[in-house]
């Protein structure tokens, strides 16, 4: 794995979605408990639509939280445009400049 490689995950139903959402902030700040003021760190959301009824929730890891991107099968991606997408946790103002 590249220390510059970002992961995304699908965690499925927007309406399901806060549950697991803050399972993954629980995780990161048990691995990294400054997570929130960490400008190396950020995890990212964003709902998509499928111009349908239906909305699902893409997440975003960045480098540094590998280990926990694995844990949760995410997958390997070119870093996203971090525009739009809402921060979970981390220094996230940092990661998006």
């Amino acid at each position: 794995m590249n220390s510059t490689d970002w992961y995304w995950k699908n965690i499925g139903d927007a309406l399901l979605a806060s549950s697991v959402l803050q399972q993954i902030k629980q995780a990161v700040i048990e691995q990294f408990p400054d997570a929130a003021h960490d400008p190396d760190i950020g995890v990212f959301w964003r709902q998509n639509s499928d111009n349908g009824l239906h909305c699902d929730v893409n997440v975003y890891f960045c480098p540094k939280l590998t280990k926990i991107a694995g844990e949760l099968d995410a997958k390997r991606c070119d870093k996203p445009i971090l525009a739009g997408l809402e921060c979970l946790i981390g220094g996230c103002d940092e990661l998006t400049r």
